[in-house]
């Protein structure tokens, strides 16, 4: 298991995540 690589993979999905998030609430505001 390469925890490294976990992270790098992990770190762009977790932006694009929460990027939708903060969509969502634009859209429902």
């Amino acid at each position: 298991m390469n925890i490294f690589g976990h992270n790098q993979l992990w770190r762009p999905s977790g932006l694009v995540l929460i990027g939708t998030v903060a969509g969502y609430v634009l859209l429902l505001s």
